[in-house]
């Protein structure tokens, strides 16, 4: 119907009908023009409103009117009903989109599009917050308040439920001897538990047949407890190792290996997806994970990583990490990788993105998308530092280890980044390359080769000679692209906290493009700049807390060593570390609550 409001009623104007017409409880009051299709009701505040009929064969019309002698005011305040759940659960790093609201008035009918909606969410930081919706009609009542929660949380932990080693489930296999993993891949089995002892002959043992997301398949330690296996004797556990090939749906549970310079007893995991390798051990090995082509889903959790002791007869430090994944040509992909509560320790590097062979081509395309590295603790001890020559030095200034997380390769799916976050790394030191292929300046964090769409937040980096380094960018590519470094804390770092740069040729902006340094809180030890940034493009620091001992705050390079878009503004300088630099304050309670609630694995972190 359409409506036209008219000022007094003329003399061809019939009274219709007066009462309850349609039985509401409302005196209705109704006049038809003639014999044409116009239809005349008073409104609730007395006015008089005409009704076009848009079909000429309605006689008349019924209309929710009020009583014309005693017109009552509209009081009735609308509502508002919630689309999807009260209460949303997130991961950091997630996107939130929200489902709405409907609201409804008994006088206006929907009004859906007047709702006013205030929402808190900041996925990017745990935290509880908000979404609130509003709404008032016409006459001025409003809607009782509606308020949605959103949760976001750290946790992106796999939930297991490991099943009980039962003799009287026919799905189970028991594993006492070499000979008992014959029947690993067997359709009819699903539940594999293992007794303890040393397996490791097999060398890596190949799991082929699949799983699925309702029946998984399960490896288990059977020894008479569920604790983890950092906190077991080696002889309360099952030594050996996996090579999962175009399979899927596996999980592992307190597995174990120890004491090996092959850097190929390892895990490895080949075209293969939705596996959980959940609570192993891994005690002096060169590389506990490698993850290859078309691995997807995978999740690596609660694992305790740990070189724990180094020998002057043993010098032989391969260049590879406790978690490897690997892109070896054009176009290969390890994607949607979650790494998530482990505890790397001593490592050369604790976890890397590895570009080899073809795909070091400067025109080649390879894809991380959707890794996650969150919650893990990487340190270095002083059993790894030496004296610069070779030789064990605890009070050494270098080491036999590179960086905690080395990404020589990012994601190709803007929509589908890697996040880094909530992580803790410290007590990284100069290589000493003296025997061996490793030379890094101690940075807790470096990128190489192009690498694109990463988002770096909210983790802590402290008592390490760097702290985020990128350089080493690919002919025509920028060492880091398309990414943030956001509420990230970098304390008493010794050197440089920031190093950002390219090639140093004029006119080339390699170093960095289209990258945001926000919100982070930045230390340092000695008498040098806290940045180093050049030959870098579209580049923003902004909003960063910077305490220095140095009038030098950042060093933008000289000769051949320019930038283009290169904004420095609104970031805090304090001139040293004091009670009175707020973020410092934030950042120290926050390190409390992180050593406190991490999930470890050795009860001596809990003593830290």
């Amino acid at each position: 119907y359409t409506y036209k409001a008219i000022s007094t009623l003329s003399t061809d104007w019939t009274l219709h009908a007066i009462g309850d017409v349609d039985m509401d409880g409302n005196t209705d009051i109704l006049w038809r023009k003639g014999s044409s299709n116009y239809l005349w009701y008073m409104k609730a505040d007395g006015t008089h409103t005409s009704v076009v009929l848009s079909d000429m064969g309605v006689d008349y019309l019924v209309v929710d009117g009020r009583s014309s002698e005693s017109p009552t005011t509209d009081t009735q305040a609308p509502t508002i009903t919630l689309i999807g759940e009260n209460t949303v659960h997130l991961t950091v790093g997630d996107t939130y989109i929200d489902a709405g609201a409907t609201a409804a008035d008994d006088v206006d009918g929907n009004l859906t599009e007047n709702i006013q909606v205030y929402s808190t969410v900041d996925t990017s930081t745990e935290g509880n917050y908000t979404v609130t919706y509003d709404v008032n009609d016409s006459s001025g009542n409003s809607a009782s308040q509606i308020i949605r929660m959103v949760i976001v949380s750290n946790s992106i932990e796999k939930e297991i439920s490991i099943p009980q080693c039962n003799q009287s489930n026919p799905k189970v296999h028991f594993i006492n001897s070499i000979n008992d993993w014959d029947m690993i891949n067997s359709i009819d089995k699903t539940i594999f538990c293992v007794s303890p002892g040393d397996y490791s002959e097999l060398g890596r043992i190949e799991l082929t047949t699949k799983g699925t997301a309702q029946e998984p398949r399960y490896i288990v330690l059977n020894n008479g407890n569920d604790l983890h296996p950092a906190k077991l004797q080696t002889n309360q556990l099952a030594k050996y190792v996996l090579e999962l090939q175009n399979t899927e749906h596996w999980v592992v549970d307190r597995q174990a290996f120890w004491e090996t310079t092959d850097p190929f007893k390892r895990n490895e995991i080949k075209a293969s997806s939705h596996n959980i390798f959940n609570r192993g051990l891994f005690l002096d090995t060169a590389t506990a994970y490698a993850l290859y082509h078309q691995s997807v889903d995978n999740t690596i959790q609660k694992n305790h990583i740990e070189k724990t002791q180094w020998s002057v007869n043993n010098k032989n430090f391969y260049d590879t990490a406790a978690i490897n994944l690997f892109c070896q040509n054009d176009q290969e992909y390890v994607k949607n990788t979650i790494i998530v509560n482990n505890e790397i320790i001593n490592h050369v590097d604790a976890i890397q993105t590895v570009r080899i062979f073809d795909a070091v081509q400067d025109n080649a395309t390879i894809d991380f998308a959707g890794t996650i590295i969150s919650n893990n603790l990487m340190y270095v001890t002083d059993i790894m530092y030496t004296d610069g020559n070779g030789y064990s030095n605890k009070q050494g200034q270098q080491s036999f280890t590179e960086n905690a997380i080395d990404l020589k390769g990012g994601s190709a799916d803007p929509s589908n980044p890697i996040l880094i976050t909530h992580n803790m790394m410290w007590g990284y030191k100069k290589s000493d390359s003296t025997y061996s292929g490793i030379d890094d300046p101690g940075s807790a964090i470096v990128t190489h080769y192009s690498v694109r769409n990463v988002n770096f937040t909210h983790n802590y980096m402290f008592n390490s000679d760097y702290g985020f380094t990128s350089d080493g960018p690919m002919a025509g590519k920028s060492a880091i692209e398309k990414s943030t470094i956001k509420h990230n804390v970098f304390y008493k770092i010794q050197n440089i906290a920031l190093s950002i740069y390219g090639t140093s040729q004029e006119g080339i902006f390699n170093g960095a493009k289209d990258l945001e340094i926000t919100e982070n809180f930045f230390s340092v030890i000695q008498q040098v700049p806290i940045l180093k940034v050049y030959n870098v493009e579209d580049v923003n620091i902004t909003h960063n807390t910077f305490v220095k001992p140095t009038s030098i705050v950042a060093w933008l390079g000289g000769q051949n060593k320019q930038s283009s878009k290169l904004t420095i503004v609104d970031n805090q300088i304090y001139e040293k570390e004091s009670d009175n630099v707020p973020s410092d304050v934030f950042y120290k309670e926050y390190i409390i609550r992180k050593f406190t609630n991490q999930a470890t694995q050795k009860e001596i972190f809990y003593e830290n």
